[in-house]
């Protein structure tokens, strides 16, 4: 493997989905969820091509929200006000979320990782999800694989990614950051 921020390498080809091992400057770390490999692209429905790509980062109106991040600490948390399950019905999460607000002043709406550039599609973002129901292009993280109503998917996905983020983000700030998509060796 090249010297990549990130390598996607596709071995799961589902008439539906396409699954991947991520690796973080070749140290394997996780899993993708893509939708599936097409011919001719259908508009959400399409994996994009393989392919060795630039990596910026951009605001989302779906994503940004979900998240937030701050540079000072490095650190990536659920937003308490977008993610109830994670902190309004539990006190200890939000007495954490509270802390941590007091320790660092910088909180915003996390960027999320843009993959730019790629022929015949737009916007194509690393996010959470499990299944393809929950892409239109963009590559789902998560680890382990396991179900989801019964399709293949990436589990834990809202656990690995903000494991991941403070990993990447602040390299692909800095800009000459690659993600290659390649074909699994059979």
């Amino acid at each position: 493997m090249r010297n990549d921020l990130i390598t996607v390498e596709r071995y799961d080809f589902n008439p539906n989905w396409t699954i991947g091992r991520s690796y973080i400057f070749d140290e394997l770390f996780g899993f993708v969820m893509e939708d599936e490999i097409r011919v001719k692209k259908v508009k959400g429905e399409t994996a994009i091509p393989f392919g060795r790509y630039a990596l910026g980062h951009r605001y989302s109106p779906k994503f940004s929200h979900m998240f937030l991040w701050s540079e000072k600490a490095q650190l990536l948390i659920p937003h308490p006000l977008n993610n109830p399950r994670q902190y309004r019905n539990t006190q200890t999460n939000r007495i954490r979320y509270d802390k941590l607000r007091k320790l660092y002043d910088d909180w915003t709406d996390h960027q999320l990782i843009w993959i730019m550039n790629v022929p015949n599609f737009e916007y194509v973002l690393l996010h959470v999800g499990n299944t393809e129901r929950e892409t239109d292009g963009c590559l789902l993280v998560g680890s382990p694989l396991g179900i989801v109503n019964g399709r293949e998917a990436v589990l834990h996905s809202q656990a690995h990614y903000m494991e991941l983020y403070p990993r990447i983000f602040p390299l692909v700030q800095k800009g000459g950051q690659f993600i290659n998509i390649v074909k699994a060796a059979a």
